[in-house]
């Protein structure tokens, strides 16, 4: 999960830089903020493209129910 500051910088080179190393790249759209409407925008499609999903905060902090407390 990648969140920050400010879009167009340190949350792209973050996002850019984990999913070149493999990872599975979720993007906090509503924990970031970019400098300008146009920066945003363009940060967002570059991590797209690059395969980074976007979720929200209630979709991070939503609890997952575990096998073992389902099978009970």
């Amino acid at each position: 999960m990648v969140f920050g500051v400010v879009t167009e910088y340190c949350v792209l080179a973050n996002a850019l830089a984990l999913g070149r190393r493999g990872f599975q790249v979720d993007v906090v759209i509503d924990a970031i903020k970019p400098l300008s409407d146009a920066g945003g925008r363009k940060a967002l499609a570059q991590m797209a493209a690059a395969g980074a999903r976007e979720v929200t905060t209630a979709e991070v902090c939503t609890p997952v129910a575990s096998p073992i407390s389902q099978s009970r």
